[in-house]
């Protein structure tokens, strides 16, 4: 071997390697963003299986009460059920619904009679979703803009 002899050393440059751990990072965040709306997702639909399956217990529970709903409005804003109302539905219920993230200001259920303008005076169930755009035509019962992302389920008149 000559002292002039160059031994060569092949790899990868640190521009070569910046550049697929960016390429790499970037498909990370694209992958992660989607998880995030399809979780956005699967939580209105538990929103919205949750306000049906409210729905059909109220609806016992007025068959069996003299045609009479619970007096509203009943809510999760404040973090719970009221009590009394977790009582009466005890018998038609096994757990009331509760907001897959948290009962706070911004997401709730919440058991009401609307106005006749909106909804006919007729009791509702109210239910916030995340993203108003995962509102299908058949989740807003009653007369009321749905870019709010609010899903109304008519339980009918009083």
């Amino acid at each position: 071997m000559k002292k002039n002899d160059k031994i060569s050393i092949t790899g990868f440059t640190l521009i070569e390697l910046l550049v697929v751990i960016a390429i790499v990072g970037l498909l990370a965040s694209v992958l992660l963003m989607t998880l995030n709306n399809a979780r956005i997702k699967a939580r209105d639909v538990k929103r919205k299986s949750d306000a049906a399956q409210l729905a059909k217990a109220l609806a016992l529970y007025y068959d069996s009460n003299q045609s009479k709903y619970p007096l509203g409005p009943i809510s999760t804003v404040n973090g719970d059920w009221p009590a009394a109302f977790k009582q009466q539905m005890e018998p038609f219920v096994s757990a009331l619904p509760k907001d897959p993230l948290a009962n706070n200001l911004n997401r709730f259920y919440e058991i009401l009679l609307w106005p006749s303008s909106i909804c006919k005076d007729h009791y509702v169930i109210l239910v916030v979703l995340e993203d108003a755009a995962n509102m299908s035509p058949s989740d807003n019962t009653c007369d009321y803009p749905t870019n709010f992302g609010w899903v109304f389920q008519d339980l009918g008149a009083p």
